[in-house]
């Protein structure tokens, strides 16, 4: 979410950080949020430009630590976003709906 970025006085630095919870798992999941809580204005068209530039660059850092085989494809990055979406519309369900619903809620259809 947007509370968990910092940036550098210019602004041309960026880093994400989250003191609840630290571990293992797709960063699609983390894109969900982000895209959630802090990105107005969300829609199909610029969802998938994001995730394209974030496929893209992960796939490039993968590579230039010689990881590029374990660079996941933009299909397999949409999908994990995909039930990523779902899960957090799960959540918020349950426990309280903040953010961009309108398009969280619209997404989630479309996926399902």
């Amino acid at each position: 979410k947007a509370a968990n970025l910092l940036f550098s006085r210019g602004g041309e630095v960026c880093a994400a950080y989250d003191l609840q919870y630290c571990g293992g798992g797709y960063g699609s999941a983390d894109l969900v949020m982000l895209f959630v809580s802090a990105m107005e204005g969300m829609c199909a068209e610029r969802e998938g430009e994001l995730l394209a530039k974030y496929c893209s660059l992960l796939q490039e850092a993968l590579a230039a630590h010689g990881l590029g085989g374990r660079a996941p494809s933009l299909e397999q990055v949409t999908r994990h976003y995909e039930l990523a979406l779902i899960d957090f519309l799960r959540f918020l369900a349950g426990w309280g709906m903040w953010g961009d619903t309108e398009y969280l809620v619209a997404r989630g259809s479309v996926i399902l």
